[in-house]
């Protein structure tokens, strides 16, 4: 049980950096980055 504690944990955070890194960029450099194509790569990933 404390195994997948560890493990939910360090993807939760491993997750936050991401968002929190994806949004830096965003705020940083804008559109140029996150064009339709690489958001609906992402989304195709999530399958969202």
């Amino acid at each position: 049980m404390k195994d997948h504690a560890v493990l939910y944990a360090g993807t939760a955070v491993l997750g936050g950096l991401l968002i929190t890194a994806s949004a830096f960029l965003w705020m940083r450099y804008g559109n140029l980055l996150f064009s339709d194509k690489l958001l609906n790569a992402l989304a195709g990933c999530f399958g969202l």
